[in-house]
């Protein structure tokens, strides 16, 4: 079971959830699972039953999951056929995009996970086999080496190559780097013509790498690109990353119909893609730095709320090292993904692998595993259960549900565009919303995207326990070492809805209080997504 300090309690008859009521902060109750091998044979009995895997039977395999999730680790070892199961429900999760999306060798029907700063040290067998224990999908900025892209094709690892066409990096920086705004000249299409006419294809190439963090004043000329990429490198992902969300605003950025515009905005105007990828480090100074929290957070908000206007899927980078002379942990980790998957989040890239500007890396410079490699690899294949079910909905709106936030300030202004009661969910924004009302216990402050189905009819709510974000004592927060559990009440509106609950993937009936109500426990910095059909 993969349950972290049971916080979610199983029971054979009923996968409930309970919390002790008796104080102001509700404590988990831990229940012994009690399953026999007779029940194992009835799932496979059950799994071997399913003659197509369908839209039809969705509900019939779902159920079938949740008989499984209710067989403890030992027994769930009984379930042989447990591969056949997982299969149909990735098949049912397919069937739910209609439409290709850019980059055919990359299977969008997921979230997929991602890293960079893969350098030699870890060209080798052992080094991409880690790789592929971590659960990582692809590397960014990958050298188009013939070294390295051997081993990916021989591993299954996909690349965005880095190297095929000319590189560019802008960064941050007061003042402005120097670069900013000579990207037309720089990099004219004609080089990547000539490019293209020396390209040689590699099955694990899924993608071009273009360059990193330009401002918005060279973004239509990278739209430029972009296109002409398409065509030159067909089947591949022009990839193009950006800058954190709310960076730079108020210096010296573009101008649209004489409005002001960042990057972000930028991008949304005149990139053709399906795609948005940013990356932001909440970590990453030595001390403790709030403004990185507020950026983090509101950012994240503000940037899901561009790609839902305009139908493009949220890629986002993110950390995994660290300068402070010790590893991230687990939880630090998690908080950053609940915030992602509540915000609808479908690529995670997580800087860095074994090299970047952090000495605490995913692997050392020797290829050494460090130690939040293994917390990395648990948090990954969390994910890659979740998303059977998460990537079958898309984003409609989130914001903060408890407490009100306390009042995102920024020594650097950049939140000026983002008013703090942009933060706060509305549900009653949502037409045809199928909640009525959510409430927490005191003193927690829990994220929640608000989800719909990508065909048919339903709805989803990813809940994540953030309460980290707003601490009273900054050390906690920047740690995440402690913090309440988040007791979540949510009312659906239809009381024939079926309701079912996913911890790390795992299945779950939330408690049923009454008239609608609905009470489930979240962990320190952990997450639950809810599904209303």
């Amino acid at each position: 079971m993969k349950f972290r300090k049971a916080l979610l309690v199983l029971g054979l008859s009923a996968l409930a959830l309970t919390t002790a009521c008796s104080s102001d902060e509700p404590l988990p109750t831990v229940m012994s699972f009690n399953t026999t091998a007779a029940d194992a044979a009835k799932v496979v009995e059950m799994i071997d039953s399913i003659t197509v895997a369908d839209m039809t039977t969705e509900q019939e395999i779902e159920k079938i999951y949740l008989a499984y999730c209710n067989l403890d680790e030992s027994t769930r070892e009984l379930v042989t056929n447990y591969d056949k199961l997982t299969g149909y429900r990735k098949t049912i999760s397919e069937l739910y995009y209609t439409e290709p999306k850019l980059g055919s060798r990359m299977d969008r029907t997921k979230i997929n996970i991602g890293t960079y700063c893969f350098n030699p040290q870890c060209w080798n067998d052992e080094g991409v086999q880690a790789l592929v224990d971590c659960g990582i999908d692809f590397i960014a900025n990958a050298s188009y080496d013939n070294t390295l892209l051997d081993l990916l094709d021989k591993y299954g690892v996909g690349a965005f190559a880095s190297g095929v066409v000319p590189g560019w990096y802008t960064g941050g920086g007061n003042p402005a780097p120097a670069n900013v705004g000579t990207a037309s000249t720089a990099l004219p299409l004609s080089s990547y013509e000539t490019a293209a006419a020396n390209f040689v294809d590699r099955d694990c190439i899924w993608g071009i790498d273009l360059g990193d963090e330009p401002w918005s004043q060279d973004i239509p000329h990278f739209a430029e690109i972009i296109d002409y990429c398409k065509e030159v490198f067909p089947g591949k992902i022009p990839y193009l990353n950006l800058l954190p969300p709310l960076y730079h605003y108020n210096r010296g950025q573009m101008y649209l119909d004489g409005v002001e515009i960042g990057h972000i905005d930028s991008y949304a105007q005149y990139v053709k893609a399906d795609y948005l990828s940013y990356d932001q480090y909440p970590y990453g100074d030595l001390g403790i730095d709030i403004d990185r929290f507020n950026d983090f957070y509101a950012g994240m908000i503000f940037t899901s709320k561009i790609c839902n206007e305009n139908d493009m899927d949220l890629w986002t980078v993110i950390q995994a090292n660290s300068q402070h002379g010790a590893y991230l942990t687990e939880n630090q980790l998690r908080m950053q993904l609940g915030l992602c998957l509540a915000n609808g989040v479908r690529t995670i890239t997580w800087a860095c692998w074994n090299a970047g500007w952090f000495d605490y890396n995913i692997v050392d410079s020797q290829g050494k595993l460090g130690d939040v490699y293994y917390s990395l690899q648990k948090v990954n294949a969390d994910i890659d259960t979740i998303s059977l079910v998460y990537s079958k909905y898309y984003i409609v709106t989130t914001g903060a549900v408890g407490l009100e936030p306390l009042k995102l300030t920024t020594k650097s202004e950049s939140l000026k565009y983002l008013p703090t009661t942009d933060t706060t969910l509305k549900l009653s924004e949502i037409k045809n919303c199928s909640v009525s009302e959510i409430t927490t216990s005191e003193n927690v402050i829990v994220t929640a995207g608000y989800f719909e189905k990508l065909q048919g009819e339903g709805s989803a709510i990813m809940f994540a326990n953030t309460t980290n974000f707003w601490g009273d004592t900054w050390s906690k927060l920047y740690w995440c070492d402690d913090s309440p559990s988040a007791t979540v009440y949510f009312t659906v509106k239809d009381p024939e809805a079926k309701v079912m609950a996913y911890y790390n993937g795992d299945a779950f009936e939330p408690e049923y209080v009454e008239n609608g109500q609905y009470r489930l426990t979240i962990g320190n910095c952990d997450n639950v997504f809810v599904t209303i059909e």
